[in-house]
């Protein structure tokens, strides 16, 4: 990610930065929150609680970051490199993304978008983003192509970026968002959560992991940047083909796995056909046991419950 999110012009670190690692080091140890009906049949209630407890965190530790008004007429664009193009306008050094509108780079230009109060992108050369809409409730933009470097300090679920192959959902965090001229791209995440949903089907990507994301397909199997190479294939095998026989390469990949590959399992789990589930839920139990209540049957059967009650004995491994 780019250096300029972690440091400020006088050589501190970014104040931005340096309160959204505050918040979500206290919220590491303690989410208690009141339960969220999920969005989504696959949006499981440990997630939303933990966007809860980050909402409430936000609104006693931060009343300077209230949300704008409704009427808001756009965002402010900021030209760091070339003559970026809004809305069809070349522009030297500021103008105003209004909704609906595109902000275009080339190869020489780069720009910096303030999302309201609650933000900034960074937009990379080579790309194309249009604003949806910007509001009280939500603050939304789709990428066509090319990559974009978001920190934002806001209530989760405030902030999502559309894309041909999956929608980006903010938990309050920073991230890189690739997307090339095919549709197909890749999220990694420097602080915080994303959830990377498509219809029913979610991925959940905490701080220094990365996802897939491709047109038909969805968002794929989040994963560390330590994955062993066997559980990387699997884990690429079963992105390309949900369907797939993957019994011979859950044999090589599964030994390799270790603590923090649970990330990657808990996913697999619901990714692989129901054969190949026994040995991804007997690894996942060897490297950390599912906690009381949570049975190999129902594991094993996907029951939400059981999936997110483990999910949640996982997360600190996965910070």
């Amino acid at each position: 990610m780019n250096d300029e999110y972690l440091w400020s012009k006088d050589g501190e670190p970014d104040p931005d930065v340096k309160r959204l690692e505050e918040m979500l080091g206290e919220l590491r140890y303690s989410r208690q929150a009141p339960e969220l009906p999920a969005r989504r049949p696959r949006i499981l209630p440990g997630i939303l609680a933990l966007a809860a407890g980050l909402a409430i965190v936000i609104g006693l530790s931060w009343p300077d970051r209230r949300r704008p008004e409704a009427s808001e007429p756009g965002w402010e664009v900021t030209a760091l490199a070339g003559a970026p193009l809004v809305a069809g306008d070349a522009i030297a050094t500021t103008g105003s993304l209004g909704i609906g509108d595109w902000l275009v780079t080339d190869a020489d230009s780069r720009a910096r978008l303030q999302v309201a109060d609650i933000g900034r992108v960074d937009v990379a050369s080579n790309s194309r983003l249009r604003l949806k809409t910007t509001g009280e409730d939500e603050h939304r933009i789709e990428l066509a192509r090319g990559r974009i470097e978001a920190l934002v300090t806001a209530p989760p679920r405030l902030f999502i970026v559309d894309t041909a192959a999956a929608t980006a959902v903010d938990l309050g965090c920073m991230y890189t968002l690739e997307v090339g001229d095919d549709g197909a791209g890749e999220l990694a995440v420097e602080l915080g959560w994303v959830a990377l949903e498509e219809g029913d089907l979610v991925a959940y990507v905490p701080r220094g992991a990365r996802c897939a994301i491709r047109p038909g397909h969805g968002p794929g199997i989040p994963r560390f940047d330590e994955c062993a190479p066997e559980l990387v294939r699997v884990l690429d095998a079963a992105d390309d083909d949900p369907g797939v026989d993957l019994t011979d390469l859950l044999a090589a990949a599964l030994p390799a796995a270790v603590e923090r590959d649970t990330l990657s399992l808990w996913h697999l789990l619901q990714r692989v056909p129901p054969a190949g589930r026994p040995a991804v839920h007997d690894r996942m139990a060897e490297l950390t046991a599912p906690p009381a209540g949570v049975t190999r049957a129902a594991a094993i059967a996907l029951d939400p419950a059981a999936l997110e009650a483990w999910k949640e004995t996982l997360e600190p491994l996965w910070w």
